[in-house]
């Protein structure tokens, strides 16, 4: 029985250093959501890893120090794993509703902490359990160390029945399995002392509730990260990356590839504000971006400012860009003259310089704009 034991407590630790990792690949909001969840996770492996040990070790191991301190941890782990289940339940409460009463979870820590230091005493006084020549014998206050753990578990349940509205049914039976498996788990071994498995159940009920609500959790703060991501690097008046946007996309292109780069700006947009109003102004704007979008359908437009746009086209067909920028130029000419531009062809890691000598240009065709037009630069 021993050796089945061993084997199921290390293969349910196996599962949870595989949901270990995960648990550390997340944002900081999610994190701290799950730091709870994660202490008693690493409490679990602890005290399965110390249980293993405690099997291992016992009638074939002389060093009555080192099993004493291994079946102590073994013990004690359990504590601090229903303190921290507390923490955990309390926090996914509190995120639902803001004023729930810590009451009961301050129950149960006091629970904890006081089998915490019977468990304490009693290993040290041998009260609880002995060691000579390497065999484990329990103590007279054996039967006594389920009851702080039964008591704290009522009192969750209690919590977890009166909040189950709130939480809802899936998060409300996920839960409750963290419940049931170990009080079945410690019922069982109260009638057949061999069977110990009480760090396989909470390791059960901890896959549960990971698949339950843990995975569920994270996908929600991806979601929630993805999006707010899209909308902090868009630009809100024309859809198009705004300046964020534009320098992340910079960050990305390799230097090695070939980008073709437009460099744009509105013309007048000024004269247009102050003449017309800025609702013009706006219409004026979202027409460049429409522009934009119908000619670089292989590209995202950036507008960096006010009235600046800048288009980078990875690995482009020189020709044929060429060809483009020709017919972008005529488009914003019939466009009543709309914009400036200025572009560029070349390797990646010179972007930037890329991007300067495309905003030469650009003010090159401004400045024919302005002598040809005879308006007022500065308006």
């Amino acid at each position: 029985m021993d050796t089945v034991i061993i084997s199921a407590d290390i293969v349910s630790a196996m599962f949870l250093l595989i949901i270990l990792p995960g648990l550390y690949r997340v944002t900081p909001e999610v994190a701290e959501k799950t730091k709870y969840y994660r202490y008693c996770i690493w409490l679990c492996l602890f005290g399965s890893m110390a249980k293993v040990l405690s099997f291992i070790f016992n009638g074939v191991f002389n060093g009555n120090l080192i099993i004493s301190i291994v079946n102590y941890y073994a013990y004690i782990f359990i504590d601090l794993m229903i303190a921290f289940f507390a923490f955990y339940l309390y926090t996914l409460i509190k995120e639902k509703e803001q004023k729930i009463s810590s009451r009961f979870t301050g129950i149960v820590i006091a629970l904890c902490v006081i089998d915490f230091l019977l468990r304490t005493v009693g290993s040290y006084t041998g009260k609880l359990f002995t060691v000579r020549r390497g065999v484990v014998a329990e103590g007279p206050w054996h039967p006594l160390i389920a009851i702080a753990p039964a008591l704290c578990f009522i009192c969750i349940f209690i919590l977890l029945i009166c909040e189950a509205k709130k939480l809802g049914i899936r998060y409300t039976l996920a839960l409750g399995m963290y419940l049931f498996l170990p009080s079945a788990a410690a019922i069982v071994q109260i009638y057949a002392p061999k069977y110990a498995f009480g760090y396989l159940a909470s390791a059960l009920a901890l896959m549960i509730i990971y698949v339950m609500i843990q995975s569920e959790i994270i996908a929600e703060a991806n979601v929630r990260a993805k999006l707010y991501n899209r909308l902090s690097t868009k630009d809100v008046l024309t859809g198009l990356k705004n300046r964020r946007g534009y320098q992340e996309m910079l960050a990305e292109i390799n230097e090695g590839e070939r980008v073709g780069v437009l460099f744009s700006d509105i013309n007048s947009l000024k004269f247009v504000n102050d003449q017309v109003g800025h609702d013009a102004g706006d219409r004026l704007i979202q027409s460049m971006a429409a522009i934009l979008n119908e000619f670089f359908p292989d590209a995202e437009p950036c507008r960096i400012s006010g009235d600046e746009f800048v288009v980078v086209v990875k690995d482009p067909d020189e020709k044929e860009f060429e060809e483009r920028m020709k017919k972008l130029s005529k488009a914003f000419f019939e466009c009543d003259r709309i914009a400036s531009m200025g572009y560029e062809i070349g390797n990646g890691k010179d972007v930037q310089e890329l991007i300067n000598s495309a905003e030469r240009m650009m003010y090159q065709d401004k400045k024919r704009y302005y002598e040809e037009t005879g308006r007022d630069r500065r308006r």
